[in-house]
């Protein structure tokens, strides 16, 4: 019997090979103090097995198939003969199950089978275990689950046809620190667990990632699917998560403990619980991702477990459309939000005991519950939204008698506030007090939306936001309210008579109008500034501040074209940075559409 022993530590020794040796003596220091016992020749069951034989004691499972589920209750070895032993489970939580508590346990060589309706195949919430050459299809739910454990050991399993196959679970650093190599497969493709590592970029053939505890890694250009994570940061900066698609996972990109790393240019779609999710993770930046039908499209959360939370996060130009919440804030504050597209949600965005976040420039369209839903939530600020075809616009959730949440609706005079396609007042009247006679693009009343929360400056256009090129590593726009349609923008950088220039697309025939935010930095007049169209020179009402110039005017007729000159082309030190020569010749055009949301309904005007 010995002898058959120690021929059995030697094999499992080489398999487990020798940067994993010191598991290979501790394995068979346990062969060699609880013995070995064969299945079925001295127990029918498996479990019957794990359940007589004393801990530390070696289970060989000859070829077969044997019911389950299997719950490794002691530290044991169980060893199979490779797929042809395989454990089928008929419905239940898990097909194998290696409870908290129960550590060092080795499970080898088996076909862990879920087609008879159970939801993970081998769930591990221990530490220090060793999965080696199993095979886990059909479960329900997920592949192999590692859950709030840490220094697990995984090497050549193969997970196919779950519906997710491998999770790994926690809060903690050591929650991730798992030895988990290429050689194991999810539906045939590698495994890419990186610890402590830097500089580095994951290979293009992976088909699950997590970068633990590491720096400056880049994660780039191609697809992950069917896993609970697609990308999995934790404890891990300054890297990049860039060009990926990412879907029917539970969760396409998950940060835990995770700063200062860009996300940029995924399409995150189909995921069952949440497109992009952050635990406790902050200043990053979301840019340019398209998010779609998930549960979740983004959530920024916590836990009462971890001191931080996810805060000022940067989440800019990103589309989120049909999801339930298109961006879920759970105690999140500080965080900029601009120039998103929430289209067809749900909800767009829940705030959730969340303060103190800036929401402006965002598109907030045909919400089927309501557009921005507030839950406790205080002092936030949003402006320069454009809200159309809500079922509701806002939804400040009632807790009586206690007063409601109060949060800024706009940004003052003359920046002013959003746009509200229900909004049914004139514009007669203009200045901070809205009682100087004339038009300027601002509502004359404020849009109430609940005891609290008011937009004083409430726009009665839609609001644009028309890129004016970089200058000088400088970025600019120029911004654009009213009830025309903008297209074809260009800036043109001339010492003589620079202009800002657009087609402005009366869809009506009626009288439309324009108010024109132009930074200062970017173009200004000394005096008077020159608005022609293709008709002539057309008169304006203009105001300004320390950083804009605001400008007002109306026209008829079809299509026109409009011009808008002042004297002073970028801010001198800009000027000089760039160089007059170059300055003579630069001109910014860019080609913007936005067509006219048709508002029908309630919201029709």
């Amino acid at each position: 019997m010995k002898v058959v022993a120690w021929l059995l530590i030697l094999l499992v020794t080489s398999s487990l090979g020798a940067s994993h040796l010191v598991t290979g003596r501790a394995f068979a220091g346990a062969l060699l103090s609880g013995g070995i016992h064969v299945v079925p020749d001295e127990y029918g069951l498996i479990q019957a097995a794990i359940d007589d034989v004393p801990e530390g004691s070696t289970i060989l499972v000859r070829s077969g198939e044997y019911s389950g589920p299997v719950n490794i209750n002691k530290r044991l070895s169980i060893i199979g003969s490779g797929d042809s032993t395989v454990i089928k489970s008929v419905g239940g939580w898990a097909s194998v199950e290696i409870p908290r508590g129960i550590n060092g346990v080795v499970f080898e060589g088996f076909c862990v089978d879920g087609s008879g309706g159970a939801s993970i195949g081998i769930n591990v919430r221990s530490q220090g275990n060793v999965l080696i050459n199993n095979t886990v299809i059909n479960h329900k739910d997920i592949g192999i689950c590692i859950y709030d454990s840490s220094d697990n050991f995984l090497r050549g399993n193969q997970m196919m046809n779950n519906t997710r196959n491998l999770k790994v679970w926690g809060l903690s650093l050591e929650h991730f620190l798992h030895d988990i190599d290429s050689s194991n497969l999810v539906d045939g493709r590698p495994v890419c667990y990186w610890v402590n590592k830097a500089n580095q970029s994951v290979p293009l053939d992976v088909g699950y990632v997590a970068v633990v505890n590491s720096t400056a890694i880049t994660v780039a250009g191609f697809n992950l699917t069917s896993n609970y994570s697609g990308v999995l940061l934790a404890y891990t900066n300054d890297s990049s998560i860039l060009n990926l698609d990412c879907r029917m996972n539970a969760e396409g990109i998950r940060l835990v403990l995770s700063n200062n790393n860009t996300i940029a240019n995924n399409n995150v779609m189909a995921n069952d619980w949440i497109g992009i999710s952050f635990v406790a993770s902050s200043n990053n930046s979301i840019t340019r991702n398209n998010v779609a039908f998930n549960d979740n499209g983004m959530y920024f959360s916590y836990s009462s477990l971890l001191p931080p939370r996810s805060d000022y996060n940067n989440v800019c130009q990103n589309s989120f459309s049909q999801n339930r919440n298109g961006f879920y804030l759970d105690n999140s504050s500080f965080n900029s939000v601009c120039e998103n597209a929430f289209t067809a949600n749900s909800v767009a965005a829940y705030f959730d005991i969340s303060n103190h976040n800036v929401f402006s420039r965002n598109q907030v369209l045909d919400s089927v519950q309501c557009g921005f839903k507030i839950d406790k939530s205080e002092s936030n600020t949003f402006y320069h939204n454009n809200f159309a075809n809500n079922t509701v616009h806002v939804s400040v959730v009632d807790y009586s008698p206690n007063p409601p949440s109060t949060n800024i609706w706009d940004n003052g005079y003359p920046d002013g506030g959003n746009y509200w396609s229900d909004y049914r007042v004139d514009d007669l009247y203009w200045s901070a007090f809205q009682n100087a006679t004339g038009a300027d693009g601002i509502g004359d009343a404020p849009y109430f939306i609940r005891a609290g929360n008011h937009d004083d400056f409430p726009l009665m256009g839609f609001f644009d936001t028309l890129d004016a090129g970089t200058w000088d590593g400088t970025s600019f726009d120029v911004y654009v309210i009213s009830n025309g349609t903008i297209m074809n923008f260009e800036f043109a950088a001339q010492p003589v008579k620079p202009f800002v220039r657009f087609d402005l697309v009366n869809e009506s025939g009626e009288k439309v109008f324009c108010r024109v935010i132009i930074p200062k930095s970017l173009l200004s007049a000394d005096g008077d500034w020159v608005v022609v169209t293709d008709a002539g020179i057309l008169s304006y009402a203009s105001v300004s501040n320390l950083d804009s110039a605001y400008i007002y005017f109306t026209c008829t007729g079809g299509n026109v074209t409009v011009s808008i000159e002042g004297t002073h082309a970028l801010s001198e030190s800009l000027y000089f940075a760039i160089g007059p020569l170059a300055m003579i010749f630069a001109t910014v055009s860019l080609v913007l559409m936005r067509k006219r949301r048709r508002v029908t309904g309630r919201d029709a005007k």
